[in-house]
């Protein structure tokens, strides 16, 4: 059974391979290009009870997070250094 299998692939396999090429950039094609597909009504999603789908609320949340790992960063440099200085 794996033996005609794999005979009937190295004999077909550009035909096979092909098709399937075809078949994939075809969905592909319709799936991305397709208009209208991300312009959906937008609904509105919640994390820790704030509106994230707000673009307002989200950036908001963005310039939280990046404060937020800039003070630890500094926080971890500044414990390293006075590790260093302490040895």
């Amino acid at each position: 059974m794996i033996s005609s299998l794999q005979n009937f692939l190295q004999k077909h396999h550009k035909l096979l391979f092909g098709t399937l090429l075809v078949i994939i950039v075809i969905a592909f094609v319709f799936t991305i290009g397709a208009p209208g597909v991300g312009l959906r009504r937008i609904k509105h999603s919640y994390l820790y009870g704030r509106d994230i789908s707000d673009t307002h609320e989200s950036d908001e949340m963005r310039r939280d997070v990046l404060c937020s790992a800039i003070l630890c960063s500094a926080n971890i440099l500044l414990s390293k250094s006075i590790y260093q200085k302490q040895s």
